[in-house]
């Protein structure tokens, strides 16, 4: 959107999900986002024009994982996870090869 507000654009209205906290990653080509679907709490990498053919599912699964933070370079960032059985932070690699 513009400074003054206008000429917003939502770039999660395709998606029938919940989306929440996003965190752009440091070069500005991503978005880190929680998304719930099948009842459990996901991380999902957007671009910034919210094209669902861009997006990069982190992983699905039945566990919980939560967004935490970029790494400097944004190469890599953190989720916290209880797909162990108990939550524990996880450092994920980036590899993304599109946009």
């Amino acid at each position: 959107m513009n400074a003054d507000g206008s000429d917003q654009t939502n770039i999660t209205n395709d998606d029938p999900w919940a989306n929440d906290d996003p965190h752009w990653s440091p070069d500005g080509k991503w978005i880190a986002t929680e998304t719930h679907r099948d009842d459990a709490w996901n991380v999902l990498l957007i671009t910034p024009d919210g094209k669902e053919e861009n997006q990069r599912p982190v992983d699905w699964n039945q566990f919980n994982t939560w967004f935490d933070s970029w790494s400097p370079d944004g190469k890599s960032f953190l989720v916290d996870s209880n797909r162990q059985g108990d939550y524990d932070i996880y450092r994920c690699a980036r590899i993304i090869t599109s946009s």
